[in-house]
């Protein structure tokens, strides 16, 4: 059989499919540039700090075969480049390069109103934070076993602090030796599991020969994203996907010296970052968005093979930052996912799709002083299915009926709405409420951020479903820093930096364009485990 890699230095083209006609155009795709961040320039070609030994200093040059199929996002580029405004490069969080701690909320402390908020600021937010965790690492005053135990049912009885539930999510991590070009077998032992979101929060695979997370989710489906470490292994971040029951992820963990080899044989450079699909049989093509160095097709056992025999494709010198993956099911339906693809490193997925179908979706308004809801009347159309032709109708006062299309497990459901004058998106999976800030609530959230508008800077709102108890969140972006800050607003009307009881919504507010990954701790003990989008000028909400 003759072996085939395709190689390519634009973009890409489909051999069984023309994807161009399936895919949105124009004012579509600059729709979804906007909220996810998507990185269509081709970077400089800079030479990436050694990542695998000794390829990168040979600087092998790779023989490109020029992609002169059509560019499904010439219309995105032009109506940038009109603009005239530069599409900001994405890159990625890099852990293994500082491993700084994610901003921890203090729990419990009074609100203040927004005049008390301002005078406070008389230094930096973080300097604050980091004085007040130093004053609070004191030991506690030591208490009576029996008045202890009174202490802590008095705080479940009070709502203050979580209570301890059994898990309902379990999700087993299996690491299998791969060596490009060659097998695939064996599991390896003692990797470890480093949530992106808290790197203190690490699991070790103790010899049983997997990892396993025990969760209890309070919504139906959670995103856990983290990376696979082991020493000489090639770092693999993945997207766990955590749902009610037991599933397992099997990861093909690639060695760094086989990898080497391969892609000095090859002839590749390997610049930027790797991405490795485990495809079902139903699809017939991926592709993504960006640029690309060279894609290969492989056989279960990780051997170079022709396109239509493959079990994996595998992408090679992958800009690092936002991508959007384009999946072609054998039913001529595309599935779309935004995937956050890191430098020296390889992003790993087990593609599953789901099939589409009529869904409905109630719209709730509230006020900033508000405390009932009011139902949000709105023309059907003015609700879309994000980057689709599919639009709500309406079929009740605040009901909306929509057609929503294959999806890839692990995905949520993400709407465009223009309401009272604004243009926001709007994120769900089963809930079928969605509260929808008006403009007034938005120019509040701006106002207390000291802001006049979101340009070059997004928002990214959280509806909480109950009283919460701890909340962490950490960005992940082309640029090494932790570049969000995070805020919360009570039924009361008022913004905090702190949780407190009245607490109901989060804001997580930045300027770069990325992740958004955390998670939710609530008073009954159980959890949400969130990855979202910031992107230049976007304001999401995300509904829990």
């Amino acid at each position: 059989m003759i072996k085939k890699i395709i190689i390519f230095a634009l973009f890409f083209s489909f051999n069984t499919y023309a994807l161009d006609e399936f895919l949105p155009q124009g004012e579509e795709l600059n729709k979804l540039i906007e909220l996810y961040g998507l990185d269509v320039d081709l970077p400089d070609i800079k030479e990436y700090p050694i990542f695998l030994g000794t390829v990168n200093q040979r600087n092998i040059p790779a023989n490109h075969q020029v992609n002169d199929e059509p560019d499904i996002l010439g219309d995105m580029v032009k109506t940038i480049q009109a603009a005239g405004e530069k599409v900001e490069d994405l890159v990625f969080y890099d852990y293994g390069k500082d491993k700084k701690e994610p901003i921890p909320v203090k729990k419990k402390d009074p609100t203040s109103d927004l005049t008390q908020l301002i005078d406070k600021k008389k230094i930096s937010r973080n300097v604050g934070q980091a004085i007040k965790r130093e004053q609070q690492i004191e030991s506690p005053p030591i208490m009576p076993p029996g008045q202890m135990m009174d202490y802590l049912k008095s705080l479940e009885t009070m709502g203050k602090g979580p209570n301890e539930l059994k898990s309902n999510s379990y999700k087993k991590i299996y690491a299998y030796e791969g060596k490009m070009g060659k097998s695939l077998k064996g599991e390896i032992y003692n990797f470890e599991f480093v949530p992106s979101f808290d790197d203190r929060d690490s699991i070790v695979e103790n010899g049983d020969g997997f990892i396993e997370l025990e969760k209890n989710l309070n919504s139906a489906q959670g995103i856990i994203r983290g990376g696979i470490i082991k020493r000489d292994y090639v770092r693999t971040k993945v997207d766990l996907v955590m749902k009610q029951g037991r599933d397992t992820l099997r990861v093909p963990f690639l060695e760094i010296e086989s990898l080497e080899q391969f892609l000095d044989q090859e002839k590749l450079r390997g610049l930027g970052g790797f991405i490795l699909l485990n495809l079902e049989n139903t699809i017939v093509s991926v592709d993504i968005d960006s640029n690309f160095e060279a894609k290969i097709y492989l056989d279960e056992k990780l051997n170079v093979v022709d396109e239509g025999q493959e079990r994996f494709v595998f992408f090679v010198g992958v800009p690092v930052g936002n991508v959007l993956l384009k999946i072609l099911n054998n039913k001529k339906e595309v599935a779309q996912k935004i995937i956050h693809v890191t430098e020296n490193e390889l992003y790993f997925d087990q593609i599953k799709l789901l099939p589409g179908g009529l869904e409905r979706v109630d719209l709730f308004e509230k006020k900033l002083l508000g405390t009932i809801e009011t139902e949000l009347n709105i023309d059907g159309k003015d609700l879309n299915v994000f980057n689709t032709e599919y639009e709500g109708e309406n079929i009740g006062l605040n009901t909306y009926e929509y057609y929503h299309p294959t999806m890839i497990r692990g995905t949520r459901r993400y709407f465009t709405l223009a309401h009272d004058g604004n243009e926001i998106f709007l994120g769900n999976l089963e809930e079928k409420k969605i509260e929808v800030p008006n403009a007034k609530f938005i120019d509040s959230v701006l106002d207390f951020l000291n802001i006049d508008s979101l340009y070059k800077q997004c928002i990214v709102q959280i509806n909480l479903s109950m009283p919460v108890h701890d909340f962490i969140a950490r960005g992940e972006s082309e640029y090494d820093t932790l570049n969000i800050e995070t805020y919360f607003l009570g039924s009361d009307g008022k913004f905090s930096e702190d949780i407190n009881d009245l607490t109901e919504k989060a804001f997580i507010y930045g300027n770069f364009q990325g992740l958004v990954n955390g998670k939710v701790t609530y008073e009954d003990g159980s959890n949400d485990f969130f990855q979202s989008y910031c992107s230049d000028s976007t304001y999401l909400v995300e509904q829990y």
